[in-house]
């Protein structure tokens, strides 16, 4: 199913919707404000990961830990 991404202040958040309903799939806390998203396999795993920019100057990369690799 696909997610609808947003943030608000420091949060990142994604959103489904499921039974017609936007329902909160996942949320994470990022250390500064973020500016724009970026889907795009960051680390070459062939899975996307999320990439943002930050008002602190550095550049964070949100994506599934994976066992392993």
């Amino acid at each position: 199913m696909e997610e609808f991404l947003f943030t608000r202040e420091k949060t990142l958040y994604a959103l489904n919707g499921k039974d017609g309903k936007a329902n909160l799939v996942w949320q994470f806390d990022l250390p500064a404000t973020p500016g724009k998203l970026i889907y795009a396999d960051a680390d070459g795993d062939g899975s996307p990961e999320i990439i943002c920019g930050t008002n602190d100057g550095n550049v964070y990369v949100v994506g599934e830990a994976r066992p392993g690799k």
